[in-house]
C-alpha cells in the first residue's frame, strides 16, 4: 500500500466483529475517501492510525463504491486503515516508494509469535512479466502515472511461497496519489492454496491536507480458500501498520508494536 515518526505513539482501534447479539445495523461499513466521509475515520491527533475488521456476514449488504474500479467478489475479511501524518515528503516521494518493490525486504513488523521485530519479507522485487524469471530493477517514481500498470512479487518469511501481483496507479496528482493491487497468483503452503489468484485485494490513497499534513486510507479485501489458514487479527493489523509506516517514510520499529498478541 520508512523513515522518522512517532515520537508519540497513539493507536485508536475499533476491532471488528462485534460480539453476538449485537444488531448488525450497528456495524458501520467501509467508506473510502472518493465516496466523502471514511469510515474509519482520520484520527484527529498527528501520527495516529484507526483500523477495522469485517467478516462478510456483518456487511452483506457492502459493495465497492465505482470510483475503486474493484469487482463485487465476496470475500471473508476485509481491513481498513487510515492515518494522518506530517512529512515534508511529497507525492513524488511516496510514489517512489510504492514501486520500489525490492525495498520491501528492510520492511520490518511485529510478529506476535515470535514476540519481536522480524523481516516481514524474505524476497521481493519488481517484474516485467507474470514470470518471477522476469526480475528486473524497480521503477521510479516517473513511471507512476495514472494508469500505469506493474507487476512484482514478495516472498513472505512464513510457509507461503513467492506470490506475484499486479499494482494499476488509478491516480496521481500533485496532492493525490492513489493505487490498488491484486494478486495474480495464489498465496501457497504446502498442499493448499491458502488464497486463490485474485483473492487479495488492496486499494490506497495517501492525499495531501495543509500544509506538511497528508491522510493515508488503506482497504484490504480477502478471500480464503480454506478458513482455517487465515492469518490472526494481530498479525493482519501489524502487517497493515508495517505498511503504512513504509508508504509515509517512517522508520519501521516503535516502542510500541500495534498489536502485542
Amino acid at each position: 500500500m520508512h523513515k522518522t515518526f512517532f515520537v508519540l505513539f497513539l493507536v485508536s482501534t475499533s476491532i471488528l466483529p462485534i460480539k453476538p447479539g449485537h444488531a448488525q445495523s450497528l456495524v458501520q461499513e467501509p467508506r473510502v475517501p472518493c465516496t466523502g466521509k471514511v469510515i474509519p475515520a482520520y484520527p484527529s491527533t498527528d501520527q495516529t492510525f484507526a483500523t477495522r475488521i469485517w467478516t462478510r456476514d456483518q456487511i452483506p449488504s457492502w459493495v465497492p463504491p465505482a470510483c475503486m474500479d474493484w469487482n463485487t467478489l465476496t470475500f471473508d475479511f476485509m481491513l481498513a486503515i487510515s492515518g494522518r501524518f506530517t512529512n515534508v515528503d511529497n507525492v513524488a516521494d511516496f510514489a517512489r516508494r510504492v514501486v520500489s518493490f525490492s525495498t520491501l525486504t528492510k520492511m520490518r513488523y511485529w510478529s506476535v509469535s515470535n514476540d519481536e521485530w522480524r523481516p516481514l519479507f524474505d524476497d521481493a522485487g519488481t517484474l516485467s512479466n507474470i514470470g518471477l524469471e522476469s526480475r528486473r530493477n524497480d521503477f521510479t517514481s516517473m513511471d507512476v502515472q495514472s494508469g500505469a500498470q506493474f507487476y512484482y512479487f514478495q516472498d513472505e518469511s512464513s510457509p507461503l511461497g513467492p506470490v506475484i501481483f499486479l499494482m494499476t496507479i488509478i491516480e496521481r496528482s500533485p496532492k493525490r496519489l492513489i493505487f490498488s493491487s491484486v494478486n495474480i497468483s495464489p498465496f501457497q503452503v504446502p498442499f493448499f492454496d491458502a488464497v486463490k489468484a485474485g483473492g487479495f485485494d488492496q486499494y490506497y490513497i495517501i492525499q495531501k491536507e495543509l500544509g506538511q499534513t497528508w491522510t493515508y486510507y488503506g482497504l484490504v479485501r480477502t478471500k480464503m480458500n480454506h478458513a482455517f489458514l487465515a492469518p490472526s487479527t494481530s498479525s493482519s493489523l501489524n502487517r497493515a501498520f508495517a505498511y503504512f509506516r513504509h508508504i509515509a517514510g517512517f522508520n519501521y520499529e516503535s516502542r510500541f508494536p500495534f498489536a502485542k498478541e
